[in-house]
C-alpha cells in the first residue's frame, strides 16, 4: 500500500473519531509517570498522530524545536533556531509547524526539516515584553487556529489559515476563566474542545472553542506547566515543565 493511501486512511480515522467524545468531557486526570527531558526549558508541546512522537520547543535561546518519543527521548532536533520560543502546533499530514516567538510576537511557519516557509507577526498590544502570546493550536479539519497572549493582559484570538483575525477576546472577556494566566492550548480534534494549562494557577481547563464555556477544570501538582498535549486514544495527556525540564504524563479518565 504506498503512502498517500496509508496517510489518506489515517487522516480520515482521526478526523472520524471526532464524534466518540463530541459531547463528553473527561472526568479526571491522574498523574502516571514523569520524564526527564534533554531540552532545557521546554515550553511548547504537541503530537504527531501518525507516529505518536511529541514535537516540543525549547525557549531557551537558540535551542529550538526537537521531536520525541512518548517516554522524552529525542529522536531529532530541527534545524530552525528561534528566539524565545513559547508553543508550536504540527499538522503531520502536510509536514508543517507553526512555533511563536514570544518576544517578536510572529507565527513562524516551518516544514518538519525546520525551513522557514513564512512568518506573520501578531498585532497584541503588551505591557511587557516578555508575557507576550504563550500558546497556538491548530482545528486541521476547519483549518484555523487559536492563539493564547499570557498575561498582562490575558487574550484570546481565533485565526484563520492566513492568520487573519475572526475572533479575539481580551482580559475582561476572560475573567470566568479564572486562571492568572495562560501558558498553552491544545486543539483536541475527537472532542472538539480546547484543553487551556496555566502554568501561575497551575490548572488546565476544557473549555468550548466557540462560546468558551468551562466544561471542566483539573489541578496538576507541577511546579510550571508551559504547555500540553492529548495522545490520539485520549487515554493520556503530556504536559511539560519549564522548571523541571520535565514531561509529566497523565492518565485520562472518561
Amino acid at each position: 500500500m504506498g503512502l498517500s493511501i496509508i496517510i489518506f486512511f489515517a487522516i480520515k480515522a482521526f478526523f472520524s473519531l471526532g464524534d466518540l467524545h463530541a459531547e463528553v468531557v473527561p472526568r479526571g486526570i491522574f498523574f502516571e509517570t514523569s520524564h526527564l527531558l534533554e531540552i532545557e526549558d521546554p515550553s511548547g508541546i504537541d503530537i504527531d498522530p501518525l507516529t505518536g512522537d511529541l514535537f516540543i520547543v525549547s525557549d531557551e535561546r537558540n535551542k529550538g524545536v526537537y521531536r520525541v518519543t512518548k517516554e522524552g527521548d529525542i529522536v531529532s532536533k530541527l534545524s530552525y533556531r528561534g528566539d524565545d520560543l513559547e508553543g508550536l502546533t504540527v499538522d503531520p499530514y502536510n509536514r508543517l509547524i507553526w512555533v511563536i516567538e514570544e518576544r517578536k510576537r510572529k507565527i513562524v511557519k516551518l516544514d518538519f526539516d525546520g525551513h522557514i516557509l513564512d512568518q506573520h507577526s501578531l498585532d497584541i498590544p503588551q505591557n511587557r515584553q516578555n508575557d507576550g502570546i504563550e500558546g497556538i493550536t491548530k482545528d486541521l479539519y476547519n483549518r484555523v487556529f487559536y492563539v493564547v497572549n499570557q498575561r498582562n493582559p490575558q487574550q484570546f484570538l481565533k485565526l484563520d489559515h492566513n492568520y487573519k483575525v475572526l475572533v479575539h477576546l481580551k482580559e475582561q472577556e476572560l475573567e470566568h476563566l479564572n486562571l492568572r494566566d495562560l501558558s498553552g492550548l491544545y486543539y483536541h480534534h475527537e472532542m472538539k474542545k480546547l484543553w487551556i494549562v496555566s502554568s501561575r494557577s497551575k490548572e488546565v481547563i476544557i473549555v468550548e472553542p466557540e462560546t468558551f464555556k468551562v466544561l471542566q477544570r483539573f489541578k496538576v501538582d507541577i511546579s510550571k506547566p508551559e504547555g500540553l498535549a492529548v495522545s490520539v486514544d485520549s487515554d493520556r495527556l503530556y504536559v511539560v515543565c519549564d522548571d523541571e525540564n520535565k514531561l509529566y504524563v497523565f492518565t485520562i479518565e472518561f
